[in-house]
């Protein structure tokens, strides 16, 4: 078992209480990318989240997203997480280009995916002034 200041939002419990006002925000889109994340951090700014190590869980949804659309919504997704948290945008912009890189690097070891995440990451750039 385990202390966490976030957890997946797809097998969790919480107490009522813990919850009451805090909604999912809306800008991250339908079935989106980090939705979970600024809902449980919230969460935790209430009481302490515990991942358990005996827990199982399995699902048989699916995303169907490209890489390149992933790249654009993983970035764009992180912005409103960063902004909303106010947390600290320099180590964002630091993050984001390594995360960048390695998915560009991707075109070297012909892992045509990572590299199209990358673009796509490079796409979402124009976002950053949302910071």
């Amino acid at each position: 078992n385990i202390y966490t200041q976030w957890l997946s939002t797809a097998a969790v419990i919480y107490k009522k209480s813990k919850i009451k006002n805090i909604k999912f925000n809306s800008k991250f889109g339908a079935y989106a990318y980090l939705e979970d994340l600024d809902f449980s951090y919230k969460v935790s700014k209430r009481g302490m989240l515990m991942v358990l190590a005996n827990s199982i869980y399995h699902t048989d949804n699916e995303v169907n997203r490209n890489q390149f659309m992933f790249g654009i919504k993983e970035i764009n997704n992180r912005i409103i997480f960063v902004k909303n948290n106010k947390l600290n945008t320099l180590r964002f912009i630091i993050g984001y280009f390594l995360l960048t890189i390695k998915n560009l690097s991707g075109i070297f070891y012909l892992n045509f995916g990572n590299f199209s995440r990358g673009i796509g990451n490079l796409v979402s750039c124009i976002n950053l002034r949302k910071l």
